[in-house]
């Protein structure tokens, strides 16, 4: 503390007449404890203060108030015109000795306004400039206009006034006494210590010149209000937040693997947040002599709020209460509000550098993470690691290499992992939440699957998951996906014997396969977004009742939906297409099958050993790439209706309520058309069908007719045999030829052939057990004849050797 005489002089009345111009809001934001505030405190002599006169008048005052809005005590008030600013520390106000080893500054109950205002932007411009290195994205210019201020020592150019040689100033304002008589127009105006105004009605505070400004408020229950900001509340409240954010963005940067180069003594912030007013050191009743007084005592008015200058030449402020800046009202038609001004304190216009350091605090609060560590990764087993990242609960990491033995509550200090989560096999509950994105895997241990204990696993906010997810052979009962939009991997969920309920959310995309299999309370399925499956959906042994794959627009491989044996209903809905097979076997109580807007089927079509199966449509299908097989269901008719191509095969058989086989628009069968053992079926119409390979249409029991219509090329054996109820065999019109053989054994009700439009049978023809077969004329057709019985053959082919 700097020691010196100690009376304080009263002010004149028309010094203190001239007063504050304009309510400046001033916001301080930390504060580091400079030299001046911690040893310019006045000390009082023996004795009591005497207190300088309060007047009240039009215009600008300073009054002292019977009470406040804070506090039992009196308070100062300083009100004055509208659009005006408030000037502390006018520069032509300091020590003319630049040599002068004590720079001037403005403190408030111990605090350095100006030098705390100044370590906070350091602090801001730390932050910023360090989050902005980690992403270049984020904005700039708050950051900026800071550094500026540092450079300077200023606030907006704009607003920083100060009384030059020429400015328009009250005669109380100026020092006439160091006025050189007869030389006023040249040299430099002085001015009194003390409150004075210009003829802007800007209001000038300045001590002595070199000394400094105090403002006073009462430490217990007063405060120093700018308008209705509380500057002494928001200091401990933004100190506290700018130490904690700092504190998270710095601490333990290293042994996180973090490179920064900010400077910052978060410790000194944090000491601001705990800062407490000092009282003042004018306090008592009494008279003591003061220095140069010259006023009437009856002037004075009796408060404990007074204006001193003490004899060091320091100004006071001190109140019982609070200290308050106010403004008149800007009256005008278009708005009737105040309209506070700066406030100036020593070139920094306060209200500007606050504002700036406003929306620093904000961009920062902003901020969702800081720093990516390319080293560290958490080991949920391991405390020391764990306690690294506690240090991140008010700005998270942004990404860390990866997490094992997951989870714990630090994990939500973080909010994404460049690699994998693993999952400790005794997790009950996965709290993943936190997370924005997982690059890896997130996987149960695989060392322990079959110890897994996992029940639930939150997925919360997470966005991405770069790998795989493997949550197999677990309790799990239900999951949701969430928020994840895309997984770049497979999803492995099979096991899960409790599972009952999957729901994909927003998750539009899996890179891979999709396995379900074997989870065999699975009853639920909701496929949310879910548009895209990179690999195989493998959905056998579930316990669902009905699949619509709504939504899903995309299979990139095989599907596999065998083994439900409660599964009543299937609906490939929005597919499109099948890029290899599908397969839909062996379950007994499915009903109905419908491909929805599947065009093409790469693969095979096979619905196998479904015995209750009544219904399958593909009203879009265009062409199948490979082989149909429809064995042992309940359908009774089977309708091709826009294919044009199978490249594979046909087979239809052991369909026992199957009665039509409508091959509408199909022309072209690479494959082997097998027709057979379908003991309903009365009719073969192959309509506009033109080649295939082969046809099988032996066994069908009460099969009467064939007609080939327009097929014109067999490139194998067509087989008619045992159908007993068969009676006519139509060759078409499409001039037919076969490659292969013509069997037409064991059917009994045959009675008529005309082989009038058959261009070509390269094998043998076999005819016998025919018995209702008069006559037949091959034209000579066949590489040789098997008949029996009394058939009478014309332009036949030599009887074959071997029948």
């Amino acid at each position: 503390m700097r020691v010196g005489a100690t009376r304080p002089s009263r002010l004149s009345p028309g010094a203190a007449a001239l007063l504050f111009s304009t309510l400046c809001v001033v916001l301080a934001a930390a504060y580091i404890p400079g030299a001046a505030c911690q040893d310019s405190q006045p000390t009082t002599a023996a004795g009591q203060q005497e207190h300088a006169p309060l007047l009240k008048q039009e215009g600008p005052t300073i009054t002292a108030e019977s009470a406040t809005s804070r506090g039992t005590g009196g308070g100062i008030t300083a009100q004055a015109g509208a659009n005006a600013s408030v000037h502390v520390l006018t520069v032509q106000a300091k020590a003319p000795n630049a040599a002068s080893p004590h720079t001037s500054t403005c403190c408030v109950g111990g605090l350095d306004l100006v030098a705390a205002l100044r370590n906070v932007s350091k602090a801001a411009v730390a932050a910023l400039g360090a989050v902005a290195d980690d992403d270049p994205t984020f904005d700039t210019a708050v950051s900026s206009k800071l550094m500026d201020v540092l450079a300077h020592g200023q606030g907006a150019p704009s607003t920083s006034i100060s009384l030059s040689q020429d400015a328009q100033v009250h005669a109380a304002c100026i020092d006439h006494d160091n006025q050189e008589a007869g030389d006023e127009s040249t040299t430099p105006l002085r001015y009194h210590p003390g409150l004075c105004a210009d003829d802007a009605n800007n209001l000038h505070i300045n001590p002595s010149p070199g000394r400094d400004v105090w403002l006073w408020p009462q430490p217990d229950t007063g405060s120093l209000y700018v308008g209705d900001v509380d500057v002494v509340a928001f200091l401990r409240t933004v100190s506290a937040s700018l130490a904690s954010i700092t504190g998270s963005l710095f601490r333990e940067a290293g042994a996180l693997g973090l490179a920064t180069t900010a400077d910052i003594d978060v410790d000194s912030l944090d000491t601001i947040a705990r800062f407490a007013l000092m009282p003042s050191p004018f306090r008592g009743a009494g008279e003591t002599e003061s220095h140069n007084s010259s006023f009437d005592d009856s002037e004075s008015i009796a408060s404990e709020s007074t204006v001193t200058i003490d004899d060091n030449g320091d100004l006071h402020l001190h109140s019982t209460g609070d200290i308050r800046f106010r403004s008149l009202q800007q009256q005008s038609r278009h708005n009737a509000s105040a309209w506070p001004g700066p406030l100036v304190v020593d070139g920094m216009d306060i209200l500007y550098v606050v504002k700036l350091l406003q929306q620093a605090q904000a961009k920062l609060t902003g901020i969702p993470c800081y720093g990516h560590s390319p080293t560290f990764a958490l080991n949920c087993a391991d405390q020391t690691s764990r306690s690294l990242l506690a240090l991140r609960s008010s700005i998270p990491l942004c990404s860390i290499v990866n997490v094992t033995n997951c989870c714990c509550r630090e994990l939500s200090f973080v909010r994404s992992i460049a690699t994998s989560v693993s999952i400790a096999a005794n997790t009950v509950h996965a709290n993943l939440t936190g997370l924005a994105s997982v690059g890896g895997a997130i996987a149960v241990e695989e060392s322990d699957i079959t110890a897994a204990r996992l029940r639930t696993i939150a997925f919360g906010q997470m966005t991405y998951i770069g790998g795989d997810v493997r949550l197999s052979m677990t309790p799990l009962q239900a999951l949701s996906f969430a928020n994840i939009t895309s997984i770049d991997g497979l999803v492995d969920l099979s096991e899960n014997t409790h599972l009952t309920a999957v729901a994909f959310g927003a998750l539009n995309r899996i890179s891979a396969t999709l396995n379900l299999n074997r989870n065999s309370n699975l009853s639920s399925i909701d496929f949310g977004a879910l548009t895209h499956i990179g690999g195989e959906l493998q959905l056998e042994g579930t316990g669902l009742q009905a699949l619509v794959l709504r939504g899903i627009q995309h299979i990139g491989s095989i599907i596999h939906l065998n083994n439900n044996e409660q599964l009543q209903h299937v609906d490939l809905a929005d597919l499109t297409a099948i890029p290899q097979a599908l397969y839909l076997a062996d379950s007994s109580s499915l009903q109905s099958v419908n491909l929805g807007h599947v065009t093409s089927v790469a693969g095979n079509l096979n619905l196998f050993r479904n015995g209750n199966l009544s219904s399958v449509m593909f009203p879009n299908l265009l062409r199948a790439n490979g082989a149909i097989y429809l064995h042992e269901t309940r359908i009774p008719t089977l309708a091709f209706s826009q294919v044009t191509t199978i490249a594979g095969a046909l087979f239809v058989d052991n369909c026992h309520q199957l009665t039509l086989i409508d091959f509408g628009a199909l022309t072209s069968i690479l494959g082997t058309v097998k027709l057979h053992h379908n003991d309903a079926l009365t009719s073969i119409n192959f309509a506009n069908l033109r080649s295939t390979k082969s046809l099988e249409l032996h066994d069908n029991s009460i099969l009467t007719s064939v007609d080939f219509a327009s097929v014109s090329t067999v490139n194998g054996d067509v087989d008619l045999t045992a159908c007993p109820q068969l009676q006519s065999v139509d060759f078409g019109t499409g001039q037919l030829s076969i490659e292969g053989k013509l069997l037409l054994q064991g059917n009994s009700q045959l009675t008529t052939l005309d082989f009038s439009n058959v261009t070509a049978i390269n094998g043998i023809i076999d005819i016998r057990d025919c018995e209702q077969l008069e006559s037949v004329d091959f034209y000579h057709l066949g590489s040789c004849l098997c008949v029996d019985g009394p058939t009478m053959v014309s332009r036949a082919p030599q009887y074959c050797l071997l029948c």
